[in-house]
């Protein structure tokens, strides 16, 4: 597995909830039965005064920490994972998920 593997993998995990359509109904940024929540690797954290508001009755999963680098760090050469990106889906024009040319993170 190389680090554009390890990203799309990730990005299909956390998001293939968007791609069954599964968040038409919810307005929420992240599907509340996965581990999205305490992902650190969402576009928006790029902004260090974001946080997720928690629903009164959320109940966080356990969560363990990635132990490899590749998971931990080394996927994010190819940008950070943006809310509404949707697995296997072609880009919409505008909607780049904060990836510069050829696939990188611009910044």
């Amino acid at each position: 597995t190389n680090r554009r593997q390890a990203r799309h993998a990730l990005a299909y995990v956390l998001n293939n909830w968007r791609k069954h359509r599964e968040d038409a109904r919810s307005g929420a940024l992240v599907d509340r039965f996965s581990s999205g929540i305490s992902f650190r690797g969402w576009t928006a954290y790029a902004d260090p005064e974001f946080r997720f508001a928690m629903p009164a009755d959320y109940e966080p999963m356990v969560v363990w920490e990635p132990r490899t680098w590749l998971l931990s760090a080394g996927w994010m050469i190819y940008g950070r994972i943006d809310f509404y990106e949707v697995p296997s889906a072609p880009k919409r024009p505008g909607h780049d998920a904060g990836l510069g040319r050829r696939g990188f993170a611009e910044g």
